[in-house]
Parts: C-alpha cells; sequence; structure tokens
C-alpha cells in the first residue's frame, strides 16, 4: 500500500503520531488518536483520511463509516483546496 506524503504547512503532532503508529500496523490505536482528532479538527482531511483507513484495515473492518470518512476528507479538500494540518 502506498502512504500519502503528509507535508502540511502546520504538522499537528496527534495525527503525525497517529499516521506513524497506522504505519506499523497499529490500526487500533491510530484509529483512537485518528478518531480523538477529527472531533478536535473537524475541517481537516488528513484526520477524516487516517480513520477512514483505520475504519478499513483495523481488526473490525467498516466499509460503510470508512467510505464515509474516505469521502468527507475529499469533499473537505475539494472545497478547501489543502490537505488540511
Amino acid at each position: 500500500m502506498a502512504w500519502p506524503a503528509l507535508r502540511p504547512a502546520e504538522p499537528l503532532p496527534d495525527i503525525l503520531k497517529a499516521h506513524e503508529i497506522a504505519r506499523n500496523g497499529d490500526w487500533e490505536n491510530a484509529f483512537g488518536i485518528a478518531r480523538h482528532y477529527v472531533l478536535l479538527h473537524p475541517n481537516d482531511p488528513i484526520g477524516h483520511f487516517l480513520l477512514g483507513q483505520c475504519y478499513l484495515y483495523g481488526s473490525h473492518v467498516q466499509l460503510t463509516l470508512a467510505s464515509g470518512e474516505l469521502e468527507t476528507a475529499l469533499k473537505i479538500h475539494e472545497r478547501s483546496g489543502s490537505m488540511g494540518a
């Protein structure tokens, strides 16, 4: 799987930490961090994208929730024209 390059203008440590945890295959811990991050930063597409991946690749795959988060990430990205924090 190819991972998107996270090169935000101002990286927030929480989402970068969740991304690194997910890259190491620990989707459950990444999920907790990403979910909390999205609650704090609902307009950041990176958070929604990672949360969608957690729903998709975690131990309890939830395709509907994964699809919703990935669509949300895309809509925010299209609306703002940026990749978020």
